[in-house]
């Protein structure tokens, strides 16, 4: 497969092919890296979302008749108690685990941590049907009233909301890159038009000089291609000696 050249013979055609090329290259970075920052403030903002709903949790912990740990208050969220919603908590008790209804029957595998007292830490682990979970999880030594006892409270949420958030900002990000692309395509164009009216004004001299309507190219031009123009001149200085 042979990739689209422009002609060769045309200046103008390579040079605005090589500033829509670095254009599109540089919007397509622009849109990853924004991506990325978008993805990890989304992120950040689940993090604290997930470490009030952690504060919810540690806050509703009491003892029963029995004396075992229960969370006496659920947390607001309504997700919490639909199976496999994709937001769960968790706690690990001397006397085992305490689980949100939409953990199911699964369970959070968290890493082996050394967690200090109160400390929160942030993980990516698999979650229940295989999906990438982000876990905001705290080591918590519990009130006198509650025996002192410590526990390890664990929420987490589906990271598929993360990515849905990211596609969703790129979907909307994407249609004006289009037109940005496009409006600096244009002005590439532009720029190059002006760019090139030099070499058709010396085009138009050696046809005057060719017709008799003129003898010399003159100085009148840019920097940039009054050098030719001076050398062309005494080329012809030359031939009529």
């Amino acid at each position: 497969m042979t990739l689209w050249r422009p002609r060769a013979s045309s200046l103008r055609l390579r040079l605005v092919a090589a500033g829509a090329a670095a254009v599109v290259a540089a919007l397509a970075l622009s849109a990853a890296g924004l991506a990325n920052l978008f993805e990890n403030h989304v992120e950040r903002r689940a993090a604290a979302e997930l470490e009030l709903h952690l504060e919810q949790v540690v806050t509703g912990l009491e003892r029963d008749a029995d004396g075992r740990l229960t969370l006496g208050k659920v947390p607001s969220d309504p997700r919490f108690g639909r199976p496999l919603s994709g937001l769960y908590w968790q706690i690990e008790t001397a006397s085992g685990l305490l689980r949100s209804r939409s953990l199911w029957d699964g369970a959070l595998r968290l890493p082996k941590d050394a967690l200090s007292d109160g400390a929160a830490h942030r993980h990516r682990i698999a979650g229940p049907g295989g999906g990438a979970l982000l876990v905001v999880e705290r080591r918590v030594t519990l009130p006198p009233r509650l025996d002192a006892e410590a526990v390890r409270v664990a929420v987490a949420l589906n990271r598929d909301e993360l990515r849905a958030a990211s596609r969703d900002f790129l979907g909307d990000l994407a249609p004006f890159l289009a037109l940005l692309a496009l409006a600096l395509v244009g002005a590439g164009w532009a720029q190059v038009a002006v760019g090139l009216r030099p070499l058709a004004a010396v085009g138009a001299r050696v046809a005057a000089i060719r017709s008799g309507a003129a003898t010399r190219l003159g100085a009148d031009f840019p920097d940039e291609v009054r050098p030719m123009a001076a050398e062309v001149d005494a080329l012809i200085a030359a031939r009529e000696r």
